[in-house]
């Protein structure tokens, strides 16, 4: 699922939430780790977009499915998935006194906040302007991260429990060593659920206007989307997209995934946006 290409989105969500993240170890699982303060953790995640990247023109795994359905299962739903991929256990968030603005990487702010909704809380992240860079990958989010959680302020993300998190913004990332970007403003909603094991089941849902997908799309989850903690493709799953009035579907297996029926052995043989 190119958890590093996304690094940076992750990093600006679930590390400026400022509760524990995994970090990307390179066998995509996640590493769990506590963020005291609002600074940015090392972790991936995403959902609907205006992208700004070029369509990809590698074809990998057959020809029969367009390069735009690729970009938008390599891209775009990577990134919805990215988003849903991260956790906090609440280690030294307590430290937190909500809101807290800070500064991001390299340059624009972040603030967070985090209020009693109901039987949970409400937990949020904007970001004005925000741009940070970690080796190979830059990122740069204008946008908002609402979490609804029955958790707490020092676990949005408990165990078991379904959160709902909605991002509404512009982000644009990149990756000089891979080539793979993404540029849009994303609008999605996606309801996701962590196990004791660290496998997370998504169910999202979007709109997508983008240059590297050829066009206006919109997509929905309609089977449960599993991700699991020790590997970067989901195993199970299907999702319906729309592009330019052209209906796909995307379907996950634990052999691979197909596109419009066409097979491919693994997620990261998708063509995705490039620079």
């Amino acid at each position: 699922m190119r958890k590093t290409t996304w690094l940076m989105v992750a990093v600006a969500v679930s590390g400026l939430v400022g509760v524990g993240c995994g970090s990307d170890d390179g066998d995509g699982g996640s590493n769990d780790g506590p963020v005291p303060t609002a600074t940015a953790s090392q972790n991936t995640p995403l959902p609907t977009a205006t992208v700004g990247g070029s369509a990809p023109t590698a074809t990998p795994g057959g020809s029969g499915v367009s390069a735009q359905a690729q970009a938008f299962v390599g891209s775009v739903v990577s990134s919805v998935a990215s988003l849903a991929d991260m956790q906090g256990d609440g280690s030294g968030a307590g430290l937190i006194d909500f809101p807290v603005t800070s500064p991001c990487l390299t340059s624009g702010t972040s603030t967070i906040d985090c209020m009693t909704s109901g039987a949970g809380v409400e937990f949020s992240s904007n970001f004005n302007l925000c741009r940070n860079q970690f080796g190979a990958t830059d990122s740069f989010i204008d946008g908002s991260v609402t979490i609804d959680s029955n958790g707490s302020c020092l676990n949005p993300f408990p165990t078991g429990q379904t959160v709902t998190i909605t991002f509404v913004g512009d982000i644009d990332t990149s990756n000089t060593d891979t080539g793979d970007s993404f540029s849009g403003t994303l609008d999605t909603v996606s309801e996701v659920t962590r196990l004791a094991n660290g496998t997370v089941e998504l169910d999202a849902s979007g709109t997508v206007t983008s240059d590297c997908v050829g066009g206006t799309g919109t997509f929905e989850t309609l089977e449960t989307i599993v991700l699991p903690a020790d590997g970067p493709c989901p195993t199970a799953g299907r999702m319906s997209f729309s592009l330019n009035g052209d209906a796909h579907e995307v379907v996950y297996s634990a052999n691979g995934l197909t596109i419009d029926g066409q097979m491919f052995d693994s997620c990261e043989d998708v063509a995705s946006c490039t620079n």
